[in-house]
């Protein structure tokens, strides 16, 4: 997906230097399209995505879908979906979900692509993340922090 987002960017740039009634056309049928891009990355998280069915799924080519994507959305679509991906991934490891299982269930390839883009994303490696979360839910505030902090 990421491959194909930037050759159809770098298309897309080429072909709106020569013409502009396709970029036209294409603009009344973004907003659509792009909600339908979206719903469908949403759906298929955890599955391998294509450019080339996210654009036949939203009903626009994929040279103008990926311009109106990124201009609606503010990122491309492959960043996108992984964003979706490390927020659904940071849910199951509040879970307690392993890192290794968490992958695979987010459709990453392994353990050390979600911790690439989980770190890149929210700052922190899974395994720390999930710690963190888990001395949380373990400590909660102490009967006296509590009385402590209503009385003042």
């Amino acid at each position: 997906l990421e491959l194909g987002t930037l050759v159809a960017e770098t298309l897309a740039e080429v072909v709106l230097a020569c013409t502009t009634e396709g970029e036209q056309a294409a603009a009344a049928a973004a907003p659509r399209a792009v909600r339908r891009a979206r719903d469908y990355l949403h759906e298929t998280f955890d599955r391998k995505v294509t450019l080339d069915a996210l654009a036949a799924h939203a009903g626009l080519d994929k040279y103008h879908l990926v311009r109106a994507f990124r201009r609606a959305v503010g990122l491309p679509p492959y960043e996108y979906l992984t964003h979706i991906r490390i927020a659904r991934a940071s849910s199951l490891l509040t879970r307690g979900v392993t890192a290794c299982e968490v992958a695979q269930i987010v459709g990453l390839y392994d353990e050390s692509q979600l911790s690439r883009h989980f770190r890149r994303i929210v700052g922190t490696t899974p395994g720390r993340y999930a710690d963190a979360t888990r001395s949380r839910q373990h400590h909660p505030r102490r009967p006296s922090d509590a009385h402590a902090s209503s009385s003042a």
